[in-house]
């Protein structure tokens, strides 16, 4: 109890405190990119008119996916 009311001991004490926050500060991992700062991927290139619609249907679906995506 004598050693945490010296002086000496306290700067000791608090000295070792912020050493171990800085060395925890800097081992910390590194962070990752925010949401969004990624690299793009897109996941629907065309869709295929399977179903027989006419032609510009198939053509607008994928024109329509390609710029929702490209805008998020």
């Amino acid at each position: 109890m004598r050693l945490l009311v010296c002086g000496r001991a306290l700067q000791r004490l608090a000295a070792c405190i912020i050493g171990l926050a800085i060395i925890g500060a800097v081992a910390a991992p590194a962070t990752s990119p925010a949401r969004g700062d990624g690299t793009t991927a897109i996941a629907v290139e065309t869709f295929s008119n399977e179903a027989g619609a006419s032609g510009s249907v198939a053509v607008d679906l994928s024109d329509a996916a390609y710029r929702a995506i490209s805008s998020t």
